[in-house]
């Protein structure tokens, strides 16, 4: 890839060359595409350059003949923008096509992790063509501009693709046949996705329609899921959060508009102009271009506070400017919630605030008799899962997800599936409760008015994703810790919603069974079994791939010994590298984990311990310093002498 640089600047004079100013369609031989702000577009006669403002990021969209296998297309694409290229494959997939597509092929290559960087293509098969699309660029503006990427990418499509889309269709009732249906479909998805516990609820037309515990509470007990057991809902939290903070603007002890430092005044971000330009509305808007820095509340919490936390947003600045892309936020969030409850409750700690505030404003008027956000002693809880290494699940510490306390309005509050179709009959009630008005109508669309892009048709709101699934809008917000999963979704036109929790991290089943209730309700066509059989085989694969390229054997570790120590990171804390037996492990004090060597990238480790199973790359460097790298954010650890 050296003389990558120097094509494109040789085709850039030839070519037409166009600075993006808000959002504008572009033609492409028989195709469109949408390009947004402030990316550039470079027109040649092969192929379409789209190119971020960071020079660091480029989107090359090809059309070609579809002859030969699919990585002989990849490189054919390739070598329209480099002829030299020659990478290696890291891993090609197949996933069922979609949206019209008659086949899909997705392709990414071998990089060392010193460059911090992605190259990958894709590209959909229609009517004898290919349609490539090549990615190359950095890690740390694809974490900041992933959302403008996806957008251009998914739109660009030929003219005359149909996608398959559901408007005209009505939602079946669901009668014990569709009820039927979708429990054989959860039954199978749990033993094939090795998911021990799991609630669903449904409800239509303002009945709860269907209900049901599966599984255990912890892998190896005998104790079953119930009605009545609690699962964390990591960011499921978020619509509950910005419902009290909605709450109070109708009650005028807040506004959507007002600064977020005038309700919070210890609030600051390194950039005080920022800082004071930031308003309670753009706490939950994933609008302001703060990055996600989830790591620093996951590597160090025990015995932090609510106060000590946000006063880790003073180190912090926005990455793009405001309402240009979407940037996922949990600390911003979680800013914006404690700032309601302290308005609310000036005198309390934030965290104790925020669980009165809560209670109050929230889980009571809504009935939400079994969510919290500290299980009382006397709770039924589920525990925590995880894949390990093999690709087997294992019980992890309830500890090692309490890390989200400190960022509760984030993503901390435990609930029940029937406890959260009380939000969503709320949410399909236009803000009443048994006739009863919990908010006014003027709050409740300020909630779900779409703001930023998430993607080509997917918009983010106050706290709510907005999306436009096969021509059906939903409304909603997953949610994902260390060991848990969650999904609460509804269909406002169609007045049917649901909620979905488990107990296994990261779980794909929720857009399986979103995919499943489609096909069910309103006949779409059946994609959920390939789907889930596709996951199913890239997971085996992503493990298998992963079990090769690291080691833990003697004769691997060894250059290991000499790390054997304390080291400190300004942002993540302390890092204890120790040896048991033959055996190396990382003690961060909150949890540890084994390590295993990177076989095919020199001087770097991994964690091997569920959940993390292969994550989070640690680089010796030549000054002795280990590199964590995360993309925007980079963390050193140094040793401590």
């Amino acid at each position: 890839m050296k003389y990558l640089s120097l094509l494109i600047l040789l085709i850039s004079f030839n070519s037409f060359a166009l600075v993006i100013k808000g959002e504008v369609n572009r033609k492409y031989d028989n195709t469109s595409y949408r390009a947004v702000e402030p990316w550039t577009i470079e027109e040649s006669k092969h192929f379409h350059s789209l190119i971020s403002p960071e020079n660091d990021l480029k989107m090359y969209f090809l059309i070609l003949p579809a002859l030969g296998k699919p990585n002989d297309i990849f490189l054919k694409a390739w070598r329209k923008i480099d002829p030299t290229f020659k990478l290696k494959i890291d891993q090609l997939v197949s996933p069922p096509a979609t949206k019209g597509w008659e086949a899909i092929h997705k392709i990414s290559y071998e990089v060392p992790i010193k460059e911090s960087r992605l190259i990958a293509a894709d590209y959909g098969l229609y009517k004898g063509k290919a349609y490539v699309t090549l990615i190359d660029g950095k890690y740390s503006t694809l974490q900041k501009r992933g959302a403008q990427l996806q957008l251009m990418a998914q739109s660009w499509k030929p003219d005359d693709l149909k996608e398959e889309i559901l408007s005209d269709k009505e939602a079946k009732l669901i009668t014990d046949k569709e009820i039927r249906i979708l429990d054989q479909f959860l039954q199978s998805s749990m033993r094939d996705l090795k998911i021990p516990g799991l609630q669903i609820a449904m409800v239509q037309n303002g009945k709860m329609v269907w209900e049901k515990s599966f599984g255990v509470v912890k892998l190896g007990s005998k104790e079953k899921i119930s009605s009545n057991t609690l699962f964390m809902i990591g960011s499921t939290t978020k619509p509950l959060t910005t419902l009290l903070e909605a709450r109070l603007v109708d009650k005028k002890i807040l506004s959507w508009d007002e600064p977020l430092y005038k309700i919070l005044p210890s609030f600051t971000l390194k950039d005080k102009d920022v800082s004071q330009k930031l308003q309670l509305k753009h706490t939950a808007c994933a609008c302001t271009g703060m990055p996600r820095r989830d790591l620093d509340f996951i590597f160090e919490y025990s015995g932090i506070s609510a106060e000590e936390r946000l006063a880790q947003l003073k180190s912090m600045s926005p990455t793009t400017d405001f309402g240009e892309t979407f940037q996922y936020s949990n600390l911003l969030v979680a800013a914006g919630g404690y700032a309601a409850a302290h308005a609310l409750f000036p005198s309390l700690t934030l965290d104790a605030a925020y669980d009165k505030a809560m209670n109050q404003e929230v889980f009571i008027p809504l009935s939400m008799k079994n969510t919290r956000i500290h299980p009382l002693k006397d709770d039924s809880t589920a525990s925590p899962h995880a894949l390990n290494i093999n690709n087997r699940i294992d019980p992890i510490p309830q500890e090692m997800d309490d890390m989200v306390y400190a960022v509760a309005p984030a993503g901390a509050i435990w609930s029940t599936a029937t406890d959260l179709i009380q939000y969503i009959l709320f949410e399909l009630n236009n803000g009443k409760i048994n006739e009863e008005r919990i908010l006014t109508v003027e709050n409740l669309e300020k909630r779900r008015t779409p703001g930023v892009k998430v993607d080509e048709k997917a918009h983010y709101g106050l706290g709510l994703f907005i999306d436009d699934f096969k021509g059906i809008k939903t409304i909603g917000h997953g949610g994902n810790t260390l060991g848990f999963t969650s999904e609460m979704i509804f269909l406002p036109n169609q007045n049917i919603g649901w909620a979905l929790l488990s107990n296994a991290g990261s779980s794909p089943l929720r857009s399986l069974f979103k995919q499943k209730v489609f096909e069910v309700l309103f006949e779409a066509k059946r994609e959920s079994h390939k789907n889930l059989q596709f996951r199913l085989n890239l997971i085996q694969q992503s493990f298998s791939k992963m079990r090769a390229e690291i080691s833990d054997s003697t004769s691997k570790t060894k250059w290991l010994e000499p790390l054997i120590g304390d080291w400190k990171s300004n942002e993540l804390g302390i890092m204890k590298i120790e040896k048991n037996n033959k055996d190396y492990v990382a003690d961060f004090g909150e949890w540890k984990s084994g390590l295993a060597s990177m076989t095919k990238q020199e001087n770097t480790f991994v964690l091997i311990s569920a959940p993390w199973s292969g994550s989070f790359h640690f680089q010796l460097q030549k000054d002795g310093t280990l590199l964590l790298d995360a993309g925007q954010t980079k963390y050193e650890f140094k040793r401590i002498k």
